[in-house]
């Protein structure tokens, strides 16, 4: 993430692919203690590791919200009355 703002790029864990969302978690999984042991974080690894990649080869995605900018509002009709 440094080495990206250094750069003068988007962090690599801000784009849109699903990849701080493994790191979360692993990082959740870790943090509650919910492995222990060599073989347990051994296969996190891996189960992370082909997450990743079916998220690279699958084009998954996180969703996004699209903004609407200035010049893309909708146009709305100017409400009159009549006396």
């Amino acid at each position: 993430m440094v080495r990206d703002i250094l750069a003068g790029r988007k962090p690599l864990v801000l784009q849109k692919e699903i990849y701080l969302g493994w790191a979360m978690l692993a990082g959740i999984i870790i943090g509650l203690n919910l492995l222990s042991g060599t073989i347990g974080l051994i296969i996190l690894f891996i189960v992370i590791i082909v997450l990743r990649m079916c998220s690279v080869h699958f084009s998954w995605q996180l969703p996004r919200r699209k903004l609407i900018s200035t010049n893309e509002r909708p146009k709305t009709k100017a409400i009159t009355t009549t006396n």
